[in-house]
């Protein structure tokens, strides 16, 4: 039990670790998937430029990076000490 314990006080320091990762392989799947399915090319065609489709995922991208720094700067660390004792 105190060995489960441990590890589950361990993992949000694991999570932000992995974090950046996750996110990009995310980022690349989805893109993958609108390009395999002709949905980039769609959208492009109808007038929407790159930048308007960037500016429509930066607040996505935005909260995801707060919630990292979150985890980060607060959560992970006390995670980590309590752990430790």
């Amino acid at each position: 039990p105190m060995a489960l314990f441990k590890v589950g006080l361990a993992a949000p320091g694991h999570v932000y670790e992995l974090f950046p990762i996750g996110a990009l392989l995310g980022t690349l799947f989805a893109l993958a998937q609108l390009v395999a399915n002709s949905e980039y090319t769609v959208m492009r065609v109808s007038g929407i430029s790159a930048r308007r489709m960037a500016m429509t995922l930066a607040p996505l991208g935005l909260m995801l990076a707060l919630a990292a720094f979150t985890v980060g700067e607060f959560v992970a660390p006390l995670s980590e000490a309590a752990a430790q004792r």
